[in-house]
Order: structure tokens, then C-alpha cells, then sequence
């Protein structure tokens, strides 16, 4: 779940890591090798659960702690002074603390109902992050036309970066609007073109028009 919710605010803040030791893939190796080297051999050898949860818990504290700081200096270059992006920031921070505390303290025991409770607040946290998230898209992108999305078959998002192509906006402007990288408004109309058979933007304009 810590995992997921690292995933999530990732995807929430359009965050490319350029330390690979931080990306999904590498963090669930790397946790997953921790259990096996620092969990299931311990306990196989010593039949402590104590001992051996201890001993796993050792680097997942750590990592938290170092990706807390490592999250925090990424989103900080991203944030703007804009209420909404202000409000996103510091519920992302509130979810990783959470995250954060939570292997600390099972090191020191089992506290599982406040363990429980930590994990609840990460995902509500997460929750108001995307109810903001989704009012901010009503409020800010295009009402949607549905008899075009069903015609070429287009995600919602493809929909409304459509819908501004149409209106002339540059791939520039339409990430602006939509809070995404300029990158993955490119990577949306290439899908669209393809989908839509079409090769440039005056062909597409002229074709949904």
C-alpha cells in the first residue's frame, strides 16, 4: 500500500526522478529483497519475530526518511503560488509523513491500531488530494463532449486536449491548464492523432469539426 500511495503522488505531481534508486520498480526490488535478506532468513534462523522484524525495519526507516526529504526538494521546485498547487503540496507532504511514520514505529512494536490509523490517514489524505484534484479539473479544463471521445474512442483526457487543440491552444498552454508536463500533453495528442488517423493538428481540427 506504501508502495501504491508513492505511485499516486508521483502521478499526482508529475514527478520524474532522475535517481533511479527512487523510481517504483527499483523501490519494490529493493523492499522485496530487504523482506527476504533481512526478514524471512532471520526468522528462519532464529525463530524471533521480534529480532527479525527489527532488523527488516532498519532500512525501510531510513529510506523513508531519506525519500521524505528527497519528495519534498522535487515538489518544492514544483510548486506555484497558486492556492490549489499550495493546498496539493501539502497534502502530498502530509500522506508521506504519514508514510513515514509508519515504519518507525512498528520498529519499535507491534502498535497496530495506531499503525492502522496512520495508514488510514495516508489514504485520506490522498482521497482530498484527489476530490481537489477533480474539482480543479471543473472548474479549469473544457466540459466534455462525449459524441467525440465515442468516436474515436478517447480517454476523458485525450477528450479535453482535444477540445483545446480545437480552440488553438498550444501544447504549451493546454499542460499549463490541465497541470501536466509539456511531455505528456505530447505523448496524449500522439495518441489522438493515431487514434483519430490523423497526421497534424489542422487534420484533426478539420476532421472533428
Amino acid at each position: 500500500m506504501c508502495i501504491y500511495l508513492v505511485w499516486y503522488l508521483y502521478k499526482e505531481f508529475n514527478i520524474k526522478t532522475p535517481n533511479t534508486f527512487f523510481k517504483i520498480k527499483n523501490l519494490i526490488i529493493i523492499l522485496s529483497l530487504c523482506f527476504a535478506l533481512l526478514f524471512v532468513i532471520p526468522y528462519y534462523y532464529t525463530g524471533s519475530l521480534d529480532f527479525a522484524r527489527s532488523l527488516f525495519l532498519i532500512f525501510p526507516t531510513i529510506l523513508s526518511i531519506v525519500f521524505i526529504v528527497y519528495f519534498f526538494l522535487v515538489i518544492k521546485k514544483k510548486t506555484k503560488r497558486d492556492r490549489y498547487f499550495k493546498i496539493q503540496t501539502n497534502l502530498g507532504l502530509s500522506s508521506i509523513f504519514s508514510l513515514v511514520m509508519l515504519p518507525a514505529l512498528t520498529y519499535f512494536g507491534d502498535f497496530q491500531p495506531i499503525t492502522h490509523s496512520i495508514m488510514t490517514s495516508s489514504f485520506f489524505f490522498v482521497t482530498i488530494m484527489e476530490v481537489n484534484s477533480y474539482l480543479y479539473r471543473l472548474k479549469n479544463t473544457y466540459k466534455l463532449d462525449q459524441d467525440i471521445a465515442d468516436l474515436y474512442g478517447l480517454t476523458n483526457r485525450e477528450n479535453e486536449i482535444v477540445l483545446q487543440i480545437i480552440e488553438g491552444y498550444s501544447y504549451k498552454k493546454i499542460a499549463e491548464n490541465m497541470f501536466i508536463s509539456y511531455g505528456t500533453v505530447r505523448k496524449h495528442a500522439s495518441n489522438i492523432f493515431n487514434k483519430s488517423n490523423c497526421s497534424s493538428r489542422q487534420e484533426l481540427i478539420d476532421k472533428v469539426n
